[in-house]
């Protein structure tokens, strides 16, 4: 909960506000007679009814508003959540991402070129030239790319604008890369080689992979559940546009705040109205959008009046009241980082993994007994003494090889971002094809 105090700053960060009442707690009253003088201009807080209750009876007469991105998140998850899983279950029944991670593992010996140290799939990425295409037509070169697209897809998570489920849609960008790498595999679909070994076997084993998801038995329900998500996805967004939350293309990520710019709460009010009458006319007919307009219209009509009237005055100050508690829920998620740090957590891995060897021994530095042992004693000078018969060369060295080991387990962060990857691979793939197989 985020109470606004009146002040000479135009916007005012909320304060989170956690309190559940227990026996031998003041009352409400005592509460409100401790706090009488000090309350607060407005209350920013999430969708707890009990928070709701309780503001309103320690800080009678205060406004109330919820936090638009608890809301449009809240509506989102009710709708999406039932079709996001149903499409997980989905991929996990065809096992196809263990399969991808599997065959990334097989390939990293023939990722990074020994000569130049780079991709070795560089060199062919939007190459259009037939000629200098068919010159790169090695068995080590499909290699590299048929971990570069099998890499490119398990990167499915980094499509997002960082706003989290359900502004993001993970699953969806799965599906959409398994079915385009699979297109671009198809293409050629008269030409590969019936075996199962060869120059050209790890890009089949890809397309066989791949196919489990985008030519079998399952793609029918695939589609299914894909078109049904979309659909209601596009509800979703339309309620998404009208708050002016989390906008598309925006860098901001969770940290979000909402639109800079305040709409009066005659026109904020107007633009819901406007969505809320089209929705309530869909969720009156007997169709498939019918589910997901009832949600949007329940939390609209619950939380209606604790939306609009952001801007405030005071004497003769306007103060417009933050429509997000996200500067408080900030830092809310740095605490949770540190006690994750200090407790473990799912992702831990990923933090060591990326981490130089012996990283951590940095923190022995702290540890006099180690330093009295390996620089002889804690002195500046002593440790300074120690590190300068280090070759000056060996952390470049240590670098480059760390460079080497991640590149052959990922590809780098802007390819895995790139939309069109499989496109810039499309023509190599169908040179490669004919040349190799003859």
């Amino acid at each position: 909960m985020s109470p606004v105090r009146g002040d000479r700053r135009r916007t005012f960060p909320p304060v989170r506000c956690r309190g559940a009442s227990t026996d031998g707690e003041p009352s409400g009253a005592e509460v409100h007679r401790i706090l009488r003088g000090r309350s607060p201009l407005a209350i920013v807080h999430d969708l707890r009814q009990s928070l709701i209750t309780a503001a309103g009876e320690v800080f009678k007469g205060v406004p109330q508003f919820i936090c638009h991105y608890h809301l449009a998140a809240d509506v989102g998850k009710d709708i999406l959540l039932p079709h996001v899983d149903r499409l997980r279950r989905l991929v996990r029944r065809t096992k196809v991402r263990p399969k991808l991670r599997a065959l990334v593992r097989s390939l990293k010996d023939s990722v990074v070129s020994k000569e130049s140290g780079e991709l070795t799939v560089a060199p062919v990425i939007g190459l259009r030239s037939t000629a200098k295409l068919r010159a790169q037509c090695t068995p080590e070169m499909a290699k590299g790319t048929s971990h570069a697209l099998a890499s490119w897809i398990l990167a499915f998570s980094r499509t997002g604008e960082g706003y989290g489920f359900p502004f993001d849609m993970p699953y969806l960008a799965l599906h959409e890369r398994i079915v385009e790498v699979h297109r671009v595999l198809s293409e050629p679909s008269g030409c590969w080689p019936k075996g199962k070994r060869g120059p050209l076997s790890p890009l089949k084993r890809l397309m066989d992979i791949l196919g489990r998801v985008a030519a079998s038995e399952h793609t029918a329900e695939f589609r299914r559940i894909v078109a049904e998500t979309e659909r209601d996805l596009a509800i979703f967004e339309r309620l998404r546009v009208a708050l002016r939350i989390c906008p598309k293309g925006g860098k901001r990520r969770r940290n979000d705040e909402g639109a800079p710019s305040s709409l009066s709460p005659k026109r904020h009010e107007a633009v819901l109205r406007k969505v809320r009458r089209v929705l309530q006319t869909r969720s009156r007919l007997d169709s498939p959008s019918q589910r997901a307009s009832r949600i949007v219209l329940q939390h609209l009509d619950k939380y209606w009046d604790f939306l609009f009237g952001h801007v405030l005055t005071k004497g003769s100050q306007k103060i417009t009241v933050p429509r997000t508690n996200n500067v408080e829920e900030r830092l809310f998620r740095v605490v949770k980082g540190q006690c994750r740090r200090l407790h473990g957590r799912g992702h831990l891995s990923r933090d060591i993994d990326a981490m130089l060897p012996a990283t951590p021994l940095v923190l022995n530095l702290r540890n006099s007994g180690y330093c009295e042992t390996v620089y002889g004693g804690a002195e500046v000078d002593r440790i300074a003494a120690r590190f300068s018969v280090v070759d000056p060369a060996s952390p470049a060295r240590l670098l480059e090889n760390w460079r080497r080991e991640t590149l052959s387990v990922r590809i780098p962060r802007k390819l895995e971002t790139q939309k069109t990857l499989p496109r810039k691979l499309a023509k190599f793939i169908a040179v490669a094809v004919r040349v190799l197989q003859a």
